[in-house]
């Protein structure tokens, strides 16, 4: 690896493993290296072997090329990296307001990552009734936190108010 791969390596990997709270022993033991081998990757002083790119790709599921900055992409996926082009593209073409509303979301999202199956299920049922609950309460993320930690049935009884104000 040149100078230049070999940083933007070292940067990715301490950003993935501090991403999923590990140390470097605790990388170290998962990928069988030796905790000197991940620090000597991390500072940049050393190149992983094929066979450790592998298992590294591997276990914080992204591309080999995404490790050694040959892609932005995680996942090497053309579909998926298109997805997310198109994703970027709509957020720069929103209203300043829009953006700043799908931000909050997501940092309230990101705050306690424990709602997020629950969010997902309700949008994968619900995603209609949750999209009109979203613009009844003028767009205020906040608003249906308490909603995400009903069960289904009281979410249900939610809806079924929701129709009736419709």
């Amino acid at each position: 690896m040149d100078v230049d791969i070999r940083k933007l390596f070292s940067e990715r990997l301490m950003l993935m493993r501090r991403q999923k709270n590990l140390t470097q022993e605790n990388l170290a033991n998962i990928l069988d290296v030796s905790k000197g081998a991940i620090s000597k990757y991390e500072k940049g002083t050393a190149s992983p072997s094929y066979k450790i790119l592998w298992r590294l790709a591997d276990y914080f599921n992204v591309s080999v090329d995404y490790l050694i900055g040959k892609s932005n992409s995680f996942s090497g996926d053309r579909y998926e990296d298109a997805f997310i082009s198109q994703l970027k593209q709509n957020f720069e073409e929103m209203k300043d307001e829009d953006k700043k509303q799908l931000l909050k979301i997501l940092r309230i999202i990101d705050s306690d990552k424990s709602k997020l199956p629950s969010i997902l299920k309700i949008l994968e049922k619900d995603g209609d009734e949750f999209i009109n609950l979203f613009k009844l309460i003028d767009n205020d993320f906040e608003k249906i936190i308490p909603i995400l930690s009903m069960d289904e049935e009281e979410r249900e009884k939610v809806f079924q108010i929701l129709k009736l104000l419709r």
